[in-house]
Order: C-alpha cells, then structure tokens, then sequence
C-alpha cells in the first residue's frame, strides 16, 4: 500500500496510527523538512515529495510509479 499524506498534521496522525512511517510514502510539498526527508532516507524509508504545492491529490503521478498498488489519501 502507497500512503500519500498531503498534511502535517495528517502525516503526524499516519504515523502515530501505524507506530512508524510508512514506506513507501509521498508527501505534498512543505509537509517534511529538508533535513526530516534526508534523514526517512537515510533510515531506508522510500519517501517522495512533490517540489510544488498540490491544490488537488496528485493520484495519477503515484500511480505511475506504482501502477498496482492501492493508494492510501489524506483527506
């Protein structure tokens, strides 16, 4: 499962919820830091976020890296 978080916050409640960060995972801009995203890939987590504020989910830009699997969406 992709989990897609487009908050802090819900990133925050993702992560209490399952005990961990998930991987993989994509996040909207601004929700990690420089630093918090070097260091989920350093742990080995498989995280991506994207560079520009997303208005709307961005499914489809997930669902060509992962075309088989389902997305879990922050709403």
């Amino acid at each position: 499962m992709i989990f897609y978080a487009r908050t802090r916050p819900g990133y925050d409640e993702l992560v209490v919820t399952l005990g961990r960060t998930p991987s993989p995972i994509w996040v909207d801009s601004e929700v990690l830091t420089d630093g918090e995203l070097s260091e989920l890939r350093a742990r080995g987590i498989e995280v991506t976020n994207f560079t520009r504020p997303m208005h709307e989910p961005d499914v489809e830009t997930i669902r060509l890296h992962h075309p088989n699997d389902v997305i879990w969406i922050q709403s």
